[in-house]
């Protein structure tokens, strides 16, 4: 297989699937919804619970009459400090079942409580730790990659004439992108009849083209022929960094 710049020859086709794929993160970061029961008795279970930035926590009255106050410290009349966005998200005084649920978008430690009569002076106190969500560019790159993998399968094409299909997404210069293999093929033919002669160096197609077929004649066989190493050598650091980027 030749070697090649880790430039990409694609540019355009791999920032748009980048933008493809950043713009469907639910695809790359799952969003877990986790259950916090409140009773039987005054506690919350369980009482300190750690999430990802972007989860859900749900709270689910097993009984009793308990709110979920993140504003105002019911203990010392303090602030509990939480971004307004949370703290007017708190859950109302009600009975059994299922009592609302938060998201929580940011990282951060958020304290509530139950303003319900006594109940928090008598311990009835929850905390969610919100650790930030690990970066989506790795799983996005991984995704990248998957849709290009079909562009560098690798065949076996032997002793005499053989057809295989041009299935990257840019043409390429003949002579070049079959460098690599240059001793051992006489001819390769397009549907037109053009040919690439490697004796004459003579290239009488010019480029291959995205969904044309080919005809080779070799001298000997050739184990994992591919034309798309271009595509896929360096393409890591390359997504990295349109992500990064953009």
């Amino acid at each position: 297989m030749r070697k090649i710049s880790t430039s990409l020859k694609a540019p355009r086709l791999l920032r748009k699937l980048c933008l493809s794929v950043l713009l469907t993160p639910i695809t790359l970061l799952a969003q877990t919804t986790h259950t916090v029961n409140v009773g039987s008795g005054l506690v919350y279970e369980p009482a300190e619970l750690t999430i990802t930035a972007g989860d859900i926590v749900t709270w689910v009255s097993l009984g009793g009459t308990h709110d979920v106050n993140f504003d105002v410290n019911t203990v010392t009349g303090a602030s509990f400090g939480n971004p307004t966005s949370i703290a007017e998200a708190s859950l109302p005084t009600q009975g059994a079942g299922t009592m609302g649920s938060i998201t929580f978008p940011d990282a951060g430690t958020y304290d509530y409580d139950c303003s319900v009569g006594a109940h928090a002076q008598y311990g009835m106190v929850g905390r969610v730790i919100v650790n930030a969500a690990p970066s989506s560019t790795s799983s996005a790159a991984d995704e990248i990659l998957e849709l290009f993998e079909p562009w560098n399968t690798a065949i076996t094409l032997a002793n005499g004439w053989n057809m295989f299909g041009y299935g990257c997404p840019e043409p390429d210069d003949v002579a070049e992108a079959l460098s690599a293999h240059t001793d051992k093929i006489i001819i390769v033919k397009n549907s037109d009849g053009k040919a690439y002669l490697t004796e004459f160096g003579f290239n009488g197609i010019g480029d291959f083209l995205p969904g044309q077929g080919y005809q080779i004649k070799l001298t000997e066989t050739i184990e994992g022929f591919s034309l798309c190493d271009a595509y896929i050598q360096g393409m890591p650091a390359k997504i990295n960094e349109i992500l990064n980027v953009d």
